[in-house]
């Protein structure tokens, strides 16, 4: 079957924060250097076609988190972000630490170092990843969004680019009238970046035997939801992260409570997937963790607004 072949210096798998941070840097990179070669009376240096394939129909689809971001790297990458309007919900104010119990609540008087935030911003990931796509289009990057990675092209053990999926194919495989065959996306460089578990890197697991004599990855499941409450009653800028129930003592993970404004709260729960308990619900943890008399008290009179989960 002919395919479409699409030729790129360096492309980059996955529009999340790295894919669009890598292209960003790459691409100052090259005009830092071409800048230099300019100023000491040299030929200019060939240009270099980056490119960042992304999945979904729109940058940011995918990036349901709410998280608390450390904008030090974000500084180093793009120093006038705030200037630029980087969306950045707010400030950490506030940090909480709560070992929860079915019906009561202990507040820790210190906050671990893990989860301290003095100086952090919180953000919506997919907000923020929209905005990075903007920052890297205004430097000639190509952001191919509806661009499914699928399938490793390798030549012997060096990957050489990916194949897209396939369009107007069925549930059973079968090809629709409106069939039209992925393409063959070929790089000097791919750089993957799909998140903890991409289709690319998985496939690359078994081919180049990267996992070989390595300790296994550990995965878990976040789940989050988007509150809308009266306001006044969510705090801007306050952080809560609590450990212990509902969970058994033997199961990593527990909950997060972020505020952006004074009336909406990120709320969320992380399960670890290790649970030896096999009917462990990363779901039904966090519909767990909103009946505890201190997260009711926060979403009370509210409603959810938005919903989603990803694997860590």
């Amino acid at each position: 079957m002919e395919r479409e072949a699409l030729e790129f210096d360096v492309q980059f798998v996955g529009a999340g924060p790295a894919g669009l941070a890598g292209a960003i840097h790459l691409a100052d990179l090259v005009a830092k250097h071409h800048a230099a070669a300019t100023a000491a009376g040299q030929p200019p240096l060939p240009e270099l076609n980056i490119a960042v394939l992304e999945k979904s129909s729109e940058v940011g689809t995918h990036g349901i988190s709410g998280a608390i971001m450390d904008p030090r790297a974000l500084r180093e990458l793009i120093p006038d972000y705030a200037a630029k309007g980087c969306p950045i919900e707010a400030p950490v104010a506030t940090d909480d630490v709560y070992i929860l119990f079915e019906k009561s609540e202990f507040r820790l008087p210190f906050v671990p170092p893990a989860l301290h935030n003095h100086g952090n911003v919180i953000v919506s990931l997919g907000e923020l990843c929209k905005w990075l796509a903007a920052q890297a289009e205004e430097r000639g990057v190509l952001i191919a969004t509806e661009t499914p990675a699928q399938v490793p092209l390798l030549d012997g053990s060096k990957l050489i680019g990916v194949r897209t999926g396939d369009k107007g194919v069925d549930k059973h495989g079968e090809r629709k009238p409106t069939y039209q065959p992925g393409a063959d996306c070929l790089a000097r460089l791919t750089v993957l970046c799909e998140g903890p578990r991409g289709t690319i890197g998985k496939q690359l697991e078994k081919s180049l035997g990267l996992t070989t004599g390595k300790q296994p990855q550990v995965y878990a499941t976040g789940v989050k939801e988007l509150w809308e409450v009266p306001a006044g009653r969510a705090q801007k800028g306050r952080v809560i992260h609590t450990m212990n129930w509902p969970l058994p003592a033997s199961t990593f993970g527990g909950g997060f409570i972020y505020g952006l404004s004074d009336s909406l709260w990120y709320v969320g729960f992380v399960t670890g997937l290790d649970a030896q308990d096999p009917t462990s619900d990363p779901h039904g943890n966090l519909q767990r963790l909103k009946t505890h008399p201190l997260v009711s008290a926060l979403l009370e009179g509210g409603k959810p607004v938005s919903y989603g989960a990803k694997a860590i």
